[in-house]
């Protein structure tokens, strides 16, 4: 079995009544370091149980004339911190649900108002009001509502910027077309000119050749 916390000193009396030493309030925490190298999963159940020992010291305390004060005093935080958890979800929690639709007091989150203007159900205006109710500063009102403009700009000109990389794509193509078209073209010719170019060649080569046959006498 794991050791459990340290065990606080209870305070020792005189004959005459009056405490002879005062307790160690701070004994216990040597359990903790102690839980928490041999057992930290069960650090929670050594704190609760330290909790509850602090407060029976506590109220120990305030019964000692003298220490009253102290003890009594911080035995009642401690039992307020344990109780207040309960009491805020039972009571507190109940009646301010049962009270927000009497008395409203909260505000939209920016967060949908810039939804609701990038959607263009809302206006600048309607946020920088909404925003002026809900005590926001003049200077982080600025700057939603510069984030607001960005955004809705980014919205509205969504569908015009990819037209227009539709088209400037469109165009390219058009452009790698119109020049394979014009490269084509420009073989053809040079093609046509080749040709005609070896037929020239061969009508004079022939003409050379009846020149010279005439000149020699066919010899």
């Amino acid at each position: 079995m794991e050791p459990g916390p340290t065990p606080i000193s209870p305070p020792t009396f005189k004959d005459g009544g009056g405490p002879a030493t005062p307790p160690d309030f701070f004994a216990p925490l040597a359990g903790l370091e102690d839980a928490l190298k041999h057992d930290p999963k069960g650090l929670g159940a050594v704190i609760r149980g330290l909790y509850g020992t602090l407060i029976i010291l506590a109220s120990a305390v305030s019964f000692i004339p003298g220490e009253a004060n102290v003890g009594g005093g911080l035995a009642s935080l401690l039992i307020h911190d344990i109780i207040e958890p309960f009491r805020s979800r039972v009571y507190a929690g109940s009646l301010d649900l049962a009270l927000r639709p009497f008395f409203p007091n909260r505000f939209v989150s920016p967060r949908i108002l810039l939804s609701a203007m990038q959607d263009g159900l809302i206006s600048e205006k309607d946020i920088v009001d909404e925003l002026t109710l809900s005590g926001t500063l003049d200077s982080s009102i600025q700057s939603v509502v510069k984030y607001a403009r960005a955004k809705a700009f980014d919205t509205a000109t969504k569908g015009d910027i990819a037209l227009v990389r539709q088209y400037h794509t469109k165009l390219i193509d058009y452009t790698i077309v119109t020049l394979q078209d014009i490269e084509r073209a420009a073989i053809t010719d040079l093609k046509g000119l080749r040709a005609a170019a070896i037929t020239e060649l061969t009508k004079i080569r022939g003409s050379r050749l009846s020149a010279l046959e005439a000149v020699t006498g066919g010899v």
